[in-house]
């Protein structure tokens, strides 16, 4: 029996019947958009929903380009633009605590004044 789950072995119930566990690491933007590309190539033409089918069919070049050549450009880019950036910021970290960290950046080089209001 093959299973596919993403908890494996360390489910308890599961486990002791577990002959091999495997794990591939796969990082989630590629999964996403290996997801995303399954939905979208899965759908029924339906042209009674053009507008949602040029859409989805958008989205579809999109995730095609990036897990072809695209990928690799975005990190390319990241990358460089990483390596000269004064300030690194954790995108997933709330807005107004990046807005907070941007300002306070900006005043320590004597861009903005503390009180000053952008």
């Amino acid at each position: 029996m093959l299973l596919e789950e993403p908890f494996g072995s360390s489910r308890t119930a599961i486990a002791p019947h577990v002959d091999l566990s495997v794990h591939i690491d796969l990082p989630p933007d590629i999964a996403l958009a290996r997801r995303s590309l399954r939905t979208i190539t899965n759908l029924p033409d339906n042209p009674a929903h053009a507008q949602q089918a040029a859409a989805l069919s958008d989205l579809e070049l999109q995730f095609v380009a990036y897990l072809g050549a695209g990928r690799a450009a975005y990190s390319a880019a990241e990358h460089a633009a990483r390596a000269v950036a004064d300030l690194e910021l954790d995108g997933l970290e709330p807005v107004d605590i990046l807005v907070e960290k941007v300002l306070a950046a900006l005043s320590a080089r004597g861009v903005l004044k503390k009180d000053e209001v952008v």
